[in-house]
């Protein structure tokens, strides 16, 4: 069975409007106010084509590879439980208990990390917003940790049939220098096809649980929906997130993000060493071997049950 989700929404009030001076942008971006979303997705999804469409809304900011969780917040995290471990052994060895500090809290903590987070965020934007959003694709390993942090966060994953999957990654993989990927039963061939598998089952099961554990607050789009029907299933995720729009608006997004408008090619059209290659779905039966499929499709289907393989 695929994953589907039909997304209950609610409007959310501007961030902040044009003239509103730096001081009162500050105060609106409270972070139990503050609409924020994270896009997700294994590692050729299509999440970099969902996050550009999405910046490309007027009213939305959108950017790419923040990796806030693992790279950021974690970290911090570690830092600053050291930190009260040190003060509570100072109170206690110093000054009998009767510390001059308290320790920093989980709310102080988290409203610390959204400070960071809307700093980055805002960054180099003129415009204004009604939604703030990072891409980065394993995010679907940290919903726990962005769900502590914004309780009324939303997470969108972007899946992909995983056999498409595995070409992408394989030209990724040739583009970034390593050897024999294209050269059909290589070792490199090989592990490349099974780490991208992996992760793809890896990022369902992830989802599957976050949508079981925060239902309304997790929508799933796929990338054949996508191509397939942009513009509908783009009004459906502005509509999850919560920012309500025109038709032209939709319409100027399909355009402007569109695989002619990237590369000036028809979909379809291949460069090898371009980050959007070809631009459409399917392709897998042209460029993996009958035992490479057979061995995608058995691994898959003993970890998951999932609709492309029905």
């Amino acid at each position: 069975m695929r994953l589907h989700y039909s997304a209950a929404f609610s409007p959310y009030s501007r961030a902040h409007k044009d003239g509103e001076t730096e001081q009162n942008r500050e105060v609106s971006m409270n972070r139990l106010e503050t609409n924020m979303f994270f896009v997700c997705g294994a590692p050729k999804s299509g999440t970099t084509w969902l996050q550009r469409s999405l910046n490309s809304h007027p009213s939305i900011i959108c950017k790419g590879e923040g990796h806030f969780i693992e790279k950021l917040l974690l970290p911090m995290a570690t830092v600053f439980r050291d930190y009260n471990t040190r003060l509570k052994l100072v109170s206690k060895e110093v000054y009998n208990g009767n510390p001059y500090y308290n320790n920093i809290s989980n709310s102080d903590f988290f409203e610390f990390c959204h400070q960071v987070i809307m700093k980055m965020m805002l960054s180099n934007e003129e415009k204004s917003a009604d939604a703030f959003g990072d891409k980065t694709p394993r995010y679907y390993e940290y919903i726990d940790n962005i769900k502590h942090i914004y309780p009324n966060g939303k997470i969108i994953c972007i899946l992909r049939d995983p056999r498409d999957l595995v070409v992408s990654k394989l030209y990724h993989a040739k583009r970034s220098g390593v050897k024999d990927v294209l050269n059909k039963g290589s070792e490199n061939r090989i592990f490349q096809i099974k780490l991208t598998i992996n992760q793809f089952v890896n990022c369902f099961e992830k989802i599957t649980s976050a949508i079981n554990k925060y239902t309304s607050d997790v929508y799933v789009t796929y990338y054949e929906e996508l191509l397939g029907n942009n513009a509908e299933e783009i009004k459906k995720i502005l509509e999850f997130i919560g920012v309500h729009t025109s038709k032209e608006i939709i319409n100027d997004i399909v355009y402007s993000n569109s695989f002619q408008s990237f590369t000036n090619r028809n979909p379809g059209e291949m460069d090898i060493n371009s980050f959007y290659r070809k631009g459409i779905s399917g392709d897998w039966v042209n460029e993996i071997t009958d035992e490479e499929e057979r061995m995608i499709r058995e691994y898959i289907t003993s970890r998951i049950d999932i609709s492309y393989f029905q």
